[in-house]
């Protein structure tokens, strides 16, 4: 089995309070860290990796010999402006001289700041279509919104299309789905995976995975043994799942004290982040 490609390190254009933790040069050209993706061979894109932290909003790209960002925006700079730096965020957007490579867009719009983007259907779209779509002609691959509420999501087809009359509302259409994988079972992933491929149709961008409880709301799970076989089943199946050309696992807030990969107060990886390695350097 191949390892597949991997998309790497992140720039900000702000700054959050969570630590920055360090890259490992080393070791990067062959292990993905969280928040960052392994590309199947079909979409190859050489590089290595590095890191970054979860309520980062705008992620710009750049590229060295050894790396290659995907960038996202996260809100519409107003709705969730008043307990987030959305409107910063937007802003450092708008500065943009350049159609980076990849571009995502929005971040759990269906749900409620200040951890979600929370925006209508209807506010994201004219977002997408006044800010995203435009860089599609200048080669940007876009990647759609990401769902804060997975297979149960029901965002993304008013976002992009009239009900009335069946037509696409978006100027541009998203190549990749990028879709959020909260679950605790292989089960669980498979069938969030399956939703978005059958209603998409579209290649499967798994932008964050956690081992997480959500059948009766949002419970990290807490045991090592419980983590360390989920990582090992996620990874098996993206890696052999013909629709997903990239996954990263998530380190970002709500997720408890055991699934972080990195210690945010020492840039260190953690038993999950060492089980996750491990893994990725297996394959």
């Amino acid at each position: 089995m191949s390892l597949r490609y991997a998309a790497c390190a992140f720039a900000l254009f702000a700054a959050t309070s969570e630590a920055w933790p360090a890259f490992d040069s080393e070791n990067a050209n062959r292990h993905g860290w969280p928040h960052h993706q392994h590309h199947n061979s079909s979409h190859e894109i050489p590089g290595s990796m590095g890191t970054i932290p979860q309520t980062s909003t705008l992620k710009t790209v750049f590229t060295t010999a050894s790396r290659v960002a995907t960038t996202e925006l996260w809100g519409d700079g107003v709705s969730c402006s008043s307990d987030t730096d959305d409107a910063s965020r937007m802003s450092a957007f708008d500065s943009l001289t350049t159609a980076p490579p990849f571009m995502f867009g929005f971040y759990e719009p269906d749900c409620s700041c200040p951890s979600s983007s929370q925006m209508s259907a209807s506010d994201g779209t004219s977002i997408w279509n006044e800010k995203l779509a435009p860089l599609a002609s200048n080669g940007t691959a876009l990647g759609s919104p990401s769902m804060c509420k997975q297979y149960d999501e029901d965002w993304l087809t008013p976002f992009s299309v009239d009900s009335a009359t069946g037509s696409s509302l978006l100027h541009a259409d998203w190549t990749y789905t990028s879709i959020h994988v909260n679950k605790n079972s292989l089960d669980g992933v498979k069938a969030d995976v399956g939703y978005y491929w059958t209603k998409y149709q579209k290649p499967i961008w798994v932008s964050e995975f956690a081992c997480v409880d959500d059948k009766d709301g949002f419970t990290p799970c807490t045991d090592q043994t419980e983590i360390d076989q989920f990582i090992s089943d996620a990874v098996d199946f993206f890696q052999s799942n013909g629709s997903v050309v990239a996954y990263g696992p998530s380190n970002g807030e709500g997720l408890g004290t055991v699934w972080p990969l990195i210690d945010s107060s020492t840039g260190q990886l953690t038993a999950t982040g060492t089980t996750y390695l491990n893994k990725i350097k297996s394959l």
